[in-house]
């Protein structure tokens, strides 16, 4: 049979579309949709206490109006200094060595001068008396003249014995006062003495702070020189009204705790508890602005679920929280929270 024009067309055609068929490379395959996963640590929110604080420095201090300062009733020389501010001095130790000036070493030999001379007026008036030539009223007033003369010597022949002011307490020696080869005053002051259980710190804090601390509200007290130690827990004993001058801070002075081991001078780190309260706390990590809000997220069914807050108290490593859907033991992220978005699926690292 022959093939005509019509069928060699059609031939052709299959034959050509069956060619291209078999060289056309495969359909590529559709791609699978992907889904993004966040890697996160998180952390349970807990219902503690949170105090906010105030750090201040400062130094330890005499107590005002309770160091005692050492005095002598007559005039001396300071001969030899021997005690050294800040040393502990024990009851009736010597811290100088002194002697009468010349002007009270005259004194104590007119006051002798005196005494011989009422003495030999005394017995004159007597032997009057007995002659019945003076009467009871002059022999009165002799024995009376006497007797002040023998109170005066007596009183300055001990202090031409004394060789040394002693102090009176056992104490701190705060200051010494005079120098070797001073001529001092009757009364003048001497040497300053504290008491050790009369010290305190006193610390200055920013005006405004004081508005939250009061008299007999605990302090911890940290000192700065020498190896790290663990607090000392002290207490305020006044909390003043006054910008200091030279500070322009509050003054506010520290009562530590009986047998404390600080030294005058010492220099202390004081943190303060302005306000306190008990809430819903979370790690300041686990909060991040946005605009003018607060958020965070909690991971719920693998997923990240958002959060608007509001920040109550904060510290350097915490943050009070308040939402209406938050509750104490809800695992909030605290790494990887910038990377969220509300739904997003987490996978929870372990835990170290």
């Amino acid at each position: 049979m022959g093939w005509t024009g019509g069928g060699l067309l059609l031939a052709a055609l299959a034959l050509g579309s069956w060619w291209l068929h078999r060289a056309a490379p495969p359909a590529a395959a559709a791609p699978a949709a992907t889904t993004t996963n966040a890697q996160v640590t998180v952390a349970p929110i807990a219902s503690s206490r949170i105090t906010t604080t105030a750090i201040s420095y400062g130094n330890v201090v005499a107590r005002p109006g309770q160091s005692i300062t050492l005095s002598l009733p007559f005039e001396c020389v300071v001969r030899h200094v021997l005690v050294a501010p800040g040393e502990s001095v024990a009851n009736g130790q010597p811290t100088l060595e002194v002697g009468p000036s010349p002007a009270t070493s005259l004194k104590i030999g007119q006051a002798k001068a005196a005494l011989d001379t009422a003495k030999t007026e005394l017995q004159q008036t007597g032997q009057r008396f007995d002659l019945n030539l003076a009467t009871n009223l002059e022999l009165s007033q002799a024995r009376m003249a006497a007797d002040t003369a023998r109170l005066n010597w007596e009183n300055l022949s001990g202090i031409a014995a004394q060789a040394h002011a002693v102090s009176t307490l056992s104490a701190i020696v705060g200051k010494v006062l005079v120098q070797e080869g001073q001529f001092v005053p009757a009364g003048l002051p001497l040497l300053e003495l504290i008491p050790h259980d009369q010290i305190e710190v006193k610390f200055g804090v920013e005006p405004g702070d004081e508005t939250s601390l009061k008299a007999g509200d605990a302090v911890k007290l940290y000192r700065i020189a020498g190896p790290q130690s663990a607090a000392i827990e002290g207490t305020i004993r006044v909390v003043t009204h006054r910008i200091s001058p030279d500070t322009q801070l509050v003054d506010v002075y520290v009562t530590p705790p009986p047998g404390a081991p600080l030294l005058l001078d010492d220099y202390l780190r004081g943190e303060f508890g302005l306000a306190s309260t008990v809430g819903l706390v979370v790690p300041r990590a686990a909060v991040l602005p946005e605009g003018n809000a607060n958020v965070l997220y909690t991971v719920s069914s693998g997923h990240a679920v958002r959060h608007a807050v509001q920040l109550g108290l904060q510290t350097n490593q915490q943050v009070q929280v308040v939402g209406a859907s938050l509750q104490a033991g809800q695992q909030i992220v605290v790494v990887g929270n910038h990377e969220l978005s509300d739904g997003m699926a987490v996978t929870v690292a372990a835990q170290p």
